[in-house]
């Protein structure tokens, strides 16, 4: 090869590297997710039905697709039996898996959850009669399964509310982590 070709590649390969950097950089400010934070609150109070905060979103792509959101908050969701605080969740997606349209987060990391589950008994009502899928019945959303490589769980605590148990009592269980991997409940 001769030394002209090999200082064309070498620009053109350095132009590359820097367009790269450049957009690796540039890509997470122009897409801004705080930009959608009132939206993507409004959807997720819409899907769970209570009350939802949600602290800052960042995002990158400089070593991997990755999320992070501060100060998730939810509360009195009818789709569910529970309320919970996060001061942190991360998570690294990724992007081979999204380019086959699967969501794949390689590490998942809550920091510091608190949830509070409540075990209500409900109203005494018959089952109702179940159609046939094929019969026409639309579903009411679609389910995107989401794989989990590695989950991190720090300085949890999980309380259970449970009114099932003894009817007309409820009991409270705490479930606090200790140390590393210890769990332990206290009744009252």
């Amino acid at each position: 090869m001769k030394p002209a070709t090999r200082k064309k590649l070498a620009i053109a390969l350095g132009v590359l590297l820097l367009s790269a950097l450049v957009a690796g950089l540039l890509i997470p400010k122009l897409l801004d997710p705080d930009r959608y934070h009132n939206r993507i609150v409004e959807e997720i109070e819409k899907a769970l039905g209570g009350k939802v905060r949600i602290g800052d979103i960042s995002l990158g792509i400089l070593k991997g697709l990755w999320l992070e959101v501060d100060g998730v908050e939810i509360t009195g969701a009818s789709a569910f039996p529970l309320d919970f605080k996060l001061s942190r969740i991360y998570a690294d997606v990724s992007l081979a898996a999204l380019m086959k349209k699967k969501t794949v987060l390689n590490h998942l990391r809550l920091e510091s959850p608190d949830v509070q589950l409540r075990l209500q008994p409900g109203p005494q009502q018959p089952t109702p009669e179940t159609k046939d899928p094929a019969s026409g019945a639309k579903s009411g959303g679609i389910a995107l399964p989401i794989v989990i490589g590695d989950l991190l769980v720090t300085k949890g605590r999980v309380r259970i509310e449970d009114g099932l148990t003894l009817p007309g009592k409820t009991m409270m269980r705490d479930f606090c982590r200790k140390g590393a991997g210890a769990v332990s409940g206290n009744e009252r």
